[in-house]
C-alpha cells in the first residue's frame, strides 16, 4: 500500500467522523493522488465531508480545494433528482400491479451523515410479481432492451436515470446455495415491502429546482445486513468492486444490532457460505474505515482481508479501474465466458463453492436467458 492510498484511508475515516485530523499536511502532488483514487472508487463528494472536519491547516490548497466543493455540488444535485425519481418508479410500476421495494443506492445512502456525498448509480427494484409478467411488462415498453439476468431486466431510463427490474433481489451459483437464498428471500419478502420510509431530497447550493423526496419501501436492516454483502460478494466475482459498497456496508453496521440479530444474520451467512467472505469485510472496514470491534458480525480475518482489499484497491467502481478486465470487451460470448472463468481462478482458494459451480450456473443462464 503506498502513502496515496494510506492517505486517502485516513481521510475517508476523518469523512465517516473515526478520526480528528490527518496527522500532517500534504502536499498538492499527494492531493492530486488521493484525489484521482477517489475518482476510481467514485467517492469525491465523500472527500468534501472530511474537509469540513480537519483542522483548516491541513486543508489542500485552494484549486484542489474548490475542485472537490464543485464535484460535491454536481453528486448533491443528482442525489435531489435520484430521490425525487424514486416516487416516479416506485407509482409506474405499482400502477402496472407489481408494488416495489427500492434495493441499494438512495435507501443506502439515508443512513449515511450525510447522504448527499454518494455517488448514485442506478435504481434498483425488487417488484412482487412473476418473472415472465414482469418481463413482458418491460418489454412492451422497451422493444430494444437487452440485458436480462435471472435477477433483473434493464428498463427504460426514468429522467434519463438507469432502472433495473429484480423479481429476485440476487442469485449464488451454487444449487444448494440458490435455493436456500431464495427460501430466504420468500421469508424475508413481507416486511420489506412494507418498509415505509421517507427518503427526502438533497438541495446542493446553486440548485435553482427544488425537488421533492420520495416515500418508498426499502429493505430492514436485517435485510441489508445480508443482502449488502451478497451484493458485494456477487460483483467481486463479477468484475470487480470498489470501497463505495464497502462504504455502504459500513454504514448498514454502524446502525447496529442485538446479539440475538448478529447470531441470525451469521447463521444465513454460514448457511450460503459467507462466513469466510465475512470475515475478510469486517477486516476491510476496519482497516479502511476504523470499524470499531462492537460491530463485528464475526471475527475478522487479516489474510483474506488483505487479499479483499487489494482486489477492491485494483478493481476501482465496479472493476472500471482494472486492467485485467480486457475481457469485458465482449466482443464474442465464447471471449467473455472464458475471461470471466480465468478472472474467477483467483478467488478459488478463497471461496471454493461459487468458482467450482461458476461454469454450470453459466451454461444454465445461457439458456435460461434465451428462453424468456
Amino acid at each position: 500500500m503506498n502513502d496515496a492510498t494510506r492517505s486517502f484511508f485516513d481521510l475517508l475515516q476523518v469523512a465517516v467522523g473515526a478520526r480528528a485530523d490527518l496527522g500532517r499536511v500534504r502536499s498538492d502532488e499527494e492531493w492530486a493522488e488521493i484525489y484521482s483514487i477517489a475518482l476510481r472508487h467514485k467517492m469525491e463528494a465523500l472527500l468534501l465531508s472530511a474537509l469540513d472536519r480537519v483542522p483548516a491547516e491541513q486543508l489542500p490548497s485552494k484549486r484542489p480545494m474548490m475542485r472537490i466543493y464543485a464535484d460535491a455540488q454536481k453528486v448533491r444535485q443528482k442525489n435531489a433528482r435520484f430521490d425525487a425519481e424514486l416516487q416516479v418508479v416506485a407509482d409506474h410500476y405499482a400502477a402496472a400491479g407489481f408494488p416495489g421495494v427500492i434495493l441499494k443506492g438512495q435507501g443506502l445512502a439515508r443512513l449515511y451523515d450525510d447522504p448527499g456525498v454518494r455517488t448514485p448509480g442506478d435504481i434498483d427494484i425488487w417488484l412482487d410479481g412473476r418473472t415472465r409478467e414482469i418481463i413482458r411488462l418491460v418489454k412492451s415498453e422497451n422493444p430494444n432492451v437487452h440485458e436480462l439476468f435471472c435477477h433483473h431486466i434493464d428498463c427504460q431510463p426514468f429522467d434519463g436515470i438507469e432502472v433495473e427490474a429484480h423479481f429476485w433481489p440476487s442469485w449464488m451459483n451454487s444449487p444448494i446455495g440458490h435455493a436456500r437464498l431464495r427460501r430466504w428471500f420468500r421469508a424475508q419478502k413481507a416486511a420489506q415491502f412494507a418498509n415505509k420510509v421517507y427518503i427526502g431530497g438533497t438541495t446542493a447550493e446553486g440548485d435553482t429546482e427544488v425537488r421533492p423526496g420520495s416515500t418508498v419501501a426499502v429493505p430492514t436492516l436485517a435485510f441489508n445486513r445480508v443482502f449488502v454483502l451478497l451484493h458485494i460478494y456477487r460483483h467481486l466475482f463479477q468484475e470487480g468492486i470498489g470501497l463505495r459498497q464497502l462504504l455502504d456496508y459500513y454504514y448498514v453496521l454502524k446502525q447496529g444490532f442485538t446479539e440475538a440479530e448478529r447470531a441470525e444474520t451469521v447463521a444465513t451467512l454460514r448457511s450460503l457460505k459467507m462466513r469466510r467472505f465475512a470475515a475478510a469485510v469486517m477486516w476491510v472496514l476496519q482497516e479502511v474505515f476504523a470499524l470499531e470491534p462492537q460491530f463485528f458480525l464475526v471475527e475478522p480475518s487479516e489474510k483474506d482481508g488483505r487479499f479483499l482489499l487489494s482486489e477492491v484497491l485494483a478493481a476501482g467502481n465496479f472493476g472500471q479501474a482494472d486492467a485485467r478486465n480486457t475481457f469485458m470487451a465482449k466482443r464474442s460470448e465464447g471471449r467473455y465466458f472464458w475471461g470471466k472463468l480465468r478472472r474467477l481462478t483467483r478467488f478459488l482458494r478463497y471461496y471454493p463453492s461459487e468458482v467450482l459451480w461458476s461454469p454450470v450456473f453459466k451454461i444454465w443462464h445461457f439458456f435460461w436467458r434465451h428462453t424468456h
